[in-house]
């Protein structure tokens, strides 16, 4: 167990360490990104006792930093939120931890309007690659020190695993739409060039030999066809 971990009250550690298991259960049935991140701050705000959370996650295809709350249907740009979008970059950069100072806390106005007292911006590592930045913020002074550092780097840890496993399940996706996209615009020269919709029939036997038709029609090979006369060889 973790040293930090040692310096807190043994049962202390097992509510922790079940609260953590609890929110881990519902991260893994989570798979679509935004269904997740969702998941992460209601979940986060529970397990840290924190009154806000939010993640930061560079879009895929532009890299633009894109910010996710509980509050958002969409994520939002975050360049709309300057303050937050420049301790998140430097978070994303450097892979380490940053906790606020109450200068940097007060600067922002949304923060110091809703009497926030403590933040940290915590990176999601996964193989070594920084994934995003995961936001808490209390109204409790010094809410995320001392014995609190370890356990922020166990929920951080899982959350990064389980982005990790939604990103890879989102790339999935998009390339299986892509190749059945694919297959419908190779396919159509060859109905086109066969006249595959001349073709009257919706019996099995016939939905069968098109199937084997468009199977071998891309290719070089030879196939003989055989049959008693009039039945449709040709």
């Amino acid at each position: 167990m973790d040293h930090g971990l040692n310096c807190m009250d043994s049962r202390a550690v097992q509510e922790r360490l079940s609260a953590l298991l609890q929110v881990m259960n519902r991260f893994v049935t989570k798979l679509d990104l935004l269904d997740l991140l969702r998941e992460v701050t209601v979940s986060s705000r529970e397990v840290m006792q924190c009154d806000s959370a939010a993640a930061v996650l560079p879009d895929p295809n532009s890299g633009e930093l894109l910010l996710y709350t509980t509050d958002l249907a969409r994520p939002q740009r975050l360049r709309e939120d300057p303050h937050f979008a420049t301790i998140a970059k430097r978070v994303l950069e450097t892979g380490q931890a940053a906790n606020l100072s109450q200068e940097e806390i007060t600067a922002d106005p949304a923060l110091a309007a809703s009497g926030i007292q403590s933040c940290c911006r915590l990176p999601l590592t996964s193989r070594g690659r920084v994934l995003g930045v995961l936001g808490l913020a209390s109204s409790r002074n010094d809410a995320f020190l001392g014995n609190e550092a370890p356990f922020l780097g166990l929920v951080s840890n899982q959350i990064a695993l389980a982005v990790e496993n939604a990103l890879a399940f989102g790339e999935i996706s998009r390339l299986k739409d892509r190749l059945s996209r694919e297959n419908v615009y190779l396919e159509s020269p060859i109905r086109s060039e066969l006249h595959f919709d001349n073709i009257v029939g919706a019996s099995e036997a016939l939905r069968r030999v098109m199937r084997e038709v468009e199977t071998v029609a891309p290719t070089d090979s030879t196939v003989l066809i055989y049959g008693e006369t009039g039945t449709g060889k040709e």
